[in-house]
């Protein structure tokens, strides 16, 4: 299969910028319970405060796209009058069937040793794209693919694959290095 998109290092035709959005979809990634609160029942029962599932075993959804046959997160490209959080929450639903709750800004990478040079074969230049990535949890869980995509799946963290797009590499050693323990967004 030829693929249709090539991840570039340098400048080297014309280049347009634009716009990437996605999404870092954990299950586990953090206090179940800080995002709903414990009811008065819960506390009458001995209520016992569950944490955040341990890194290694949480679990991120990744798409095998089919334009290059790498794993990344869902996302796509914003529609006029979408907000970024509706563009990713729709991108998500259309690409993988999940709901989600979105969280937090996680990165901004705009650095072209990023892996942010991309060119699509069928255009005469190539493109800078600015990746912006929020992070949040699925809310349901029935996956199916589109046609954008070979495979869509939950992956633990200890399990990720080795064809990864540039990008999510990046992220994937951020989170486990940096924003689970700082919750800091990353501007690179």
């Amino acid at each position: 299969m030829k693929h249709k998109l090539k991840f570039l290092d340098k400048i080297d035709k014309e280049c347009k910028v634009s716009l990437g959005l996605g999404a870092l979809i954990i299950k586990g990634y953090r206090d179940i319970h800080a995002i709903n609160p414990p009811t008065a029942e819960q506390f009458a029962q001995c209520y016992i405060k569950e944490y955040a599932v341990p890194f290694p075993e949480q679990e991120i959804l990744l798409e095998l796209r089919a334009d290059c046959d790498m794993w990344c997160v869902p996302g796509g490209r914003l529609d006029p009058g979408e907000t970024i959080a509706e563009c990713i929450e729709r991108e998500v639903k259309e690409e993988t069937n999940i709901d989600v709750v979105l969280d937090d800004l996680f990165c901004v990478y705009s650095d072209p040793k990023s892996g942010t040079l991309r060119h699509y074969l069928e255009d005469d230049y190539m493109q800078q794209v600015v990746d912006i990535f929020m992070i949040g949890y699925p809310t349901s869980y029935n996956i199916k693919k589109s046609d954008e995509s070979l495979d869509v799946k939950f992956f633990k963290f200890k399990d990720l694959p080795d064809n990864m797009v540039p990008t999510l590499k990046k992220a994937v050693k951020q989170y486990e290095c940096l924003y689970r323990f700082t919750k800091k967004s990353i501007l690179e």
